[in-house]
């Protein structure tokens, strides 16, 4: 982590002289709750009508407050807690579209996710928030309700070691929507919105064109590119154990995800 301190302090401030606080944050508050706050301060620095003259303070404001909340995950349920309840503005707690941003690029190198975001900033836009009244309507207890699928969720997808073509893609999702029901006939709630068709994505760099699986979770855009990344959340939500091996098999080569 001693490498991502160092990244961290340079791209937010420019230079490295306060590098322990840097490392302090992450050994303090984790890795995901400090990438969270990075990421957070990419997405206000690149908004055309933000202006942040300190950004190290900003940092420094952003990853103590959610810090002070728990662990990632306590903050971002705090965050879907203030949304369940209407709170709609100044809403505590990590964002939809920050932690959409952190599955995303969790896993990846610094340098690299740093260039892709460089590239690419349209990944950092803000995702429009669903008003309460909308997202009360679709969620019934006991009952799941097919939300139509929405044009504009899409969302870049993490780089599998193979792209699927179509037929696999077609199978995929087949088995998303059995999985997913399976999951909301669990939590009693609507969770997913799933597109209705694979979506055809045209692999950066190269002239390959793929298949994903779009589908929002708990309002927050996913894109899945292999049978593994899908099998990987799947056994998250049902399977802790089964989700531990097979996470620790996709970090020692068998796929990366």
């Amino acid at each position: 982590m001693s490498q991502a301190s160092r990244v961290f302090a340079q791209v937010i401030e420019g230079h490295q002289r306060n590098l322990a606080n840097y490392r302090a944050y992450i050994n303090r508050f984790g890795y995901k709750t400090v990438l969270a706050a990075f990421l957070y301060l990419e997405q206000q620095r690149s908004s055309s009508h933000s202006r942040i003259q300190s950004p190290g303070k900003y940092y420094n404001a952003m990853v103590k407050a959610w810090g002070a909340l728990g662990t990632y995950d306590q903050a971002c349920q705090v965050y879907t807690q203030a949304y369940a309840e209407g709170k709609t503005l100044r809403m505590p707690g990590i964002p939809w579209d920050i932690q959409r941003l952190v599955a995303q690029f969790e896993r990846w190198p610094l340098e690299m996710m740093i260039k892709e975001l460089r590239q690419h900033p349209d990944i950092l836009q803000a995702m429009p928030l669903p008003s309460v009244e909308k997202k009360a309507n679709e969620e019934h207890l006991g009952e799941r309700k097919e939300a139509s699928w929405e044009q504009g969720q899409e969302r870049e997808p993490q780089t599998p070691p193979q792209w699927m073509g179509y037929e696999e893609s077609t199978t995929l999702l087949a088995q998303v929507r059995s999985q997913a029901a399976e999951i909301e006939a669990n939590v009693g709630r609507t969770c997913f919105n799933i597109a209705p068709t694979p979506r055809a994505y045209n692999v950066r760099g190269t002239h390959m064109e793929a298949y994903v699986i779009d589908v929002t979770i708990e309002g927050i855009p996913v894109a899945f590119a292999s049978v593994n990344q899908w099998k990987l959340y799947y056994l998250e939500q049902t399977d802790l154990n089964a989700y531990k091996v097979f996470r620790k098999l996709m970090e020692e080569g068998a796929e990366y995800l």
